[in-house]
């Protein structure tokens, strides 16, 4: 073989040769330790804010932080989710001042990190990815690989360590949604809308923007990328598949946000409707879900609350939101007369076990609140 062929041999099998060492080192991160959420009430460090420069002023989207750990190496690396926008940020640190070595740490703790990110109601993305390889392997290669990376000041007792940050978008065209929406397991494209002719008439009613799930009651809720609202005898009322595939893909189905977060209004308008779950539950199907049920009708019979959740069953993961008839219905009103579930204008509002600060619904919108016991 003369040199101009095995030059071109070469310049052919390299990308190859990026894509298997990649993998053979997703291999080897697969099988390494996973981070340890951190479950403080209060945010250890300020990365994942939109705004970490106005603290004082600005409240906090809701936020998850997890710790990476080498004892070996007297390391502790950090990594954060922000769920209202939609981000994933990963630290990494390489050794003799080494940038290439601190991005491909920063990589490996950014899939780390997505791989404990709660999916749905019965996966993280572990399991996700050990049945959908192709998937698994086209975020690994593209998403993971061309995670954006900001240079980080030295750590004053490590100043020969060079330290980065890889983000990771889970929205908008090379987002980790856009990888989704070609799989039927997880996105269905919304059936087609009638003719005004074929549809049967809703009831009258009020005009609202958006559509709040106020979980602050309900300590299990975990955040995921793919949750249910369901109704008390097991309707689906929004999933993903009630979603425009563009707007899923801009900016996913469902926003996490803590109390009194100002951005509420841009994601929700000026008068969102307000509902207050009567559980969080794994799957809609769950013996414990309609055990809990059974407890609320009796407990709204009375005039009281109910304020527990459905614990995890077969270890699938409290995601899903359920709440009453009453609820339901003027849920499927509002999705009928202003199609709020194809906008994707759904917003659960968490507290602050897991991070950012505990407050009250924004006093500044004229909302409407849901009772239990009248539907009003």
């Amino acid at each position: 073989m003369n040199t101009r062929a095995m030059q071109h041999l070469i310049r052919r099998l390299l990308p190859v040769a990026g894509i298997v060492a990649w993998n053979l080192l997703s291999s080897i991160v697969l099988a390494a330790p996973l981070p340890q959420k951190i479950t403080n009430p209060r945010l250890q460090r300020h990365d994942c804010l939109d705004n970490p420069e106005n603290t004082a002023t600005d409240l906090m989207p809701y936020i998850q932080e997890f710790l990476f750990t080498d004892q070996q190496a007297g390391l502790t690396l950090y990594s954060c989710i922000n769920w209202q926008t939609g981000f994933l940020k990963s630290e990494g640190i390489g050794k003799k001042g080494s940038m290439r070595a601190a991005e491909l740490v920063a990589r490996n703790n950014a899939l780390k990190t997505l791989l404990v990110t709660n999916l749905n109601a019965t996966s993280q993305f572990d399991a996700y990815f050990s049945r959908q390889k192709q998937v698994s392997l086209k975020i690994q290669n593209v998403l993971i690989k061309n995670a954006v990376i900001e240079e980080l000041p030295p750590d004053s007792t490590r100043p020969d360590e060079a330290k980065v940050m890889a983000t990771l978008p889970f929205y908008g065209i090379s987002g980790l949604t856009s990888f989704l929406v070609g799989d039927q397991e997880l996105y269905l494209e919304p059936l087609p809308v009638p003719a005004q002719s074929e549809r049967q008439p809703a009831a009258p009613s009020e005009e609202f923007t958006g559509i709040i799930f106020d979980v602050r009651r309900l300590p299990q809720m975990q955040p995921a990328l793919l949750p249910n609202i369901v109704s008390e005898d097991g309707d689906i009322l929004y999933d993903a598949s009630h979603v425009e595939k563009s707007v899923f893909e801009t900016q996913g189905m469902i926003h996490y946000v803590q109390a009194n977060d100002p951005k509420l209004s841009s994601l929700l308008g000026e008068r969102p409707l307000i509902v207050t779950p009567l559980i969080i539950a794994s799957t809609s199907n769950d013996m414990a879900v309609f055990s809990l049920l059974a407890q609320a009708q009796q407990r709204r019979r009375h005039g009281n609350n109910l304020t527990v959740s459905a614990a995890n069953s077969a270890g699938q993961i409290p995601v899903n939101v359920v709440v009453s008839m009453e609820d339901a219905k003027k849920i499927k009103q509002l999705n009928e007369t202003q199609q709020l579930d194809k906008e994707g204008r759904y917003t659960i509002l968490i507290g602050g076990e897991i991070g950012g600060v505990k407050g009250e619904v924004p006093t500044n919108f004229s909302v409407c609140h849901v009772d239990a016991n009248s539907g009003k």
